[in-house]
């Protein structure tokens, strides 16, 4: 699984990747059709982009496989799980 999402970060799979198409789609008949007078960037029309800078962080590794599960789930899920108390 790191493999595949280590390849995402260089070359985007799925929805993202479609997202970028639409936004180069736009962004190249907006500065065509001369909207502005400042050439128009394709983060202009990247609707669901985090513009942040992007950084390098540490793999975080658990020695709990229940707690390693459970970050798994919430990086790629969206999935947080409730501790029972």
């Amino acid at each position: 699984m790191a493999e595949w999402q280590a390849y995402d970060q260089l070359e985007p799979i799925g929805e993202r990747r479609e997202d970028y198409r639409t936004a180069l789609v736009c962004q190249t008949v907006a500065n065509v059709m001369g909207s502005s007078k400042e050439p128009l960037k394709l983060s202009d029309f990247m609707l669901f982009e985090d513009v942040g800078p992007v950084t390098e962080a540490d793999p975080v590794l658990e020695f709990d496989p229940e707690v390693q599960s459970a970050l798994i789930k919430a990086a790629l899920f969206g999935i947080v799980e409730k501790n029972e108390q």
